[in-house]
């Protein structure tokens, strides 16, 4: 894939003073799982402090987040939706800034601040409706967007966290691990959560499990949509 530079900056709190809201559920790619994740060249920080391609995390490895009240922290990651060899196609969009970019399918929600206001709120937004000039929330700050594109490519990937809030950093970028309707899909992975502290890692990470995940995932998006 191209499009994109890997992020290999710092990390650090930015605490916004409001609670993020979705933004509207319309337009987009089509539909799927594969409309809601991240390319698998996108990376995430790792408590090591070492840096590595979601692609290749592994269950029971903890990786930067953002909770609830907006603090960075690690989380253990308990289920990936996707296989780490699946080659899915997908379009994604590359969103610019000045010393990040991000390649997220175009209903993955991002954080953005649309006027760049340092005290205003802080909106999960479709990564197709992000535009130039908005400004996304990072690891140390919000950052102006300078331009976005589209690029095709292959291979889908998102984490799943034990932390609740459901948001993960990529490259460097505060996101939800999700796509539109984050707080029910949030609610539906509580279940995987649960499960992670039972069952070992070996079962959570089996081709039946992410078999039958996506089914569901599948089929509730024919009912919901």
């Amino acid at each position: 894939l191209t499009g994109c530079t890997l992020y290999t900056g710092p990390t650090s709190a930015l605490t916004p003073t409001t609670s993020p809201t979705t933004g509207p559920a319309n337009g987009g790619d089509g539909g799927g799982d594969n409309n809601v994740c991240f390319a698998g060249d996108q990376t995430v920080q790792l408590e090591s402090g070492s840096k590595k391609q979601i692609k290749d995390v592994r269950l029971g490895e903890r990786v930067l987040i953002s909770d609830a009240n907006h603090a960075l922290k690690f989380a253990t990651v308990v289920f990936k939706p996707h296989r780490s060899d699946n080659t899915d196609a997908a379009t994604f969009h590359s969103i610019q800034t000045e010393s990040r970019c991000l390649k997220v399918t175009g209903g993955h929600l991002v954080l953005v601040q649309p006027e760049c206001e340092t005290s205003g709120p802080l909106k999960l937004l479709r990564a197709d409706q992000v535009l130039g000039g908005m400004c996304v929330s990072t690891a140390t700050d919000l950052e102006k967007v300078t331009g976005t594109s589209k690029v095709e490519g292959s291979g889908v990937h998102t984490l799943v966290t034990d932390d609740p809030a459901g948001h993960i950093v990529v490259n460097g970028v505060r996101a939800s691990s999700f796509g539109e309707n984050h707080d029910a899909v949030n609610a539906y992975y509580h279940v995987h959560r649960a499960l992670f502290r039972v069952m070992p890692a070996s079962f959570m990470d089996s081709w039946a499990v992410v078999k039958a995940n996506a089914m569901l995932g599948n089929l509730a998006a024919k009912i919901f949509t």
